[in-house]
């Protein structure tokens, strides 16, 4: 009777512990964001974009990758034109305006979205060599992209901000420490921000 709680305690403690070495405890919102794609000049053209920070990966040593912020987004088009992404133009750039390109798509080549059809991709952007991600103020990100139509080309972005869990509030808690687990500290703050796309 007493081994099967024991079992589940340690279980539990070995979900949590895994899960703390693979991501960082940083949350983006909204998630997902929403975007529409018109352009008046190109009646044909009509979609809808939906974009999630799925998490920020902390580095693995074993693999030697570093850390990396990973999104997914949504394709969706609507109208009668068919499109497609500029793999080249993704780019995101963090509250300090450090900016982050080069990103690893999947699928690669990405496809062309017909009229109806949809796809979803996973965008990776690990950071470069030497940086560690304290280093960055993720209070927000933005993701800048371009979608390619005809023989036109609309640039756009998305703005996430970061959505600080309670214990940020009544603490010094810092989601991006190294180690797994909490440092504690007395102090109380304000967090204050706003949410921004185009």
């Amino acid at each position: 009777m007493i081994l099967r709680p024991l079992s589940f305690v340690l279980a539990c403690i070995a979900l949590f512990t895994s899960g703390c070495a693979t991501w960082y405890d940083a949350r983006f919102v909204p998630a997902p964001l929403e975007m529409r794609l018109s352009d008046s000049a190109t009646p044909e053209l009509e979609g809808r974009a939906l974009i999630s920070v799925v998490g920020v990966r902390r580095p693995d040593g074993q693999a030697g990758t570093p850390a990396q912020f990973e999104l997914a987004l949504r394709l969706e088009n609507l109208g009668q034109l068919p499109f497609r992404i500029d793999a080249a133009a993704f780019e995101l750039v963090t509250a300090d305006l450090e900016s982050l390109s080069g990103a690893r798509l999947r699928p690669d080549p990405l496809p062309e979205l017909a009229p109806g059809g949809s796809a979803q991709l996973e965008l990776v952007f690990p950071l470069p060599e030497g940086r560690k991600i304290g280093e960055y103020d993720l209070s927000g990100l933005n993701l800048r992209w371009a979608l390619l139509y005809g023989e036109r080309r609309m640039v756009m972005g998305a703005s996430f901000q970061r959505d600080l869990p309670l214990r940020y509030h009544w603490g010094y808690y810092d989601p991006f420490y190294d180690a797994c687990g909490w440092r504690t500290h007395v102090g109380l703050g304000v967090h204050v921000g706003r949410f921004h796309a185009y």
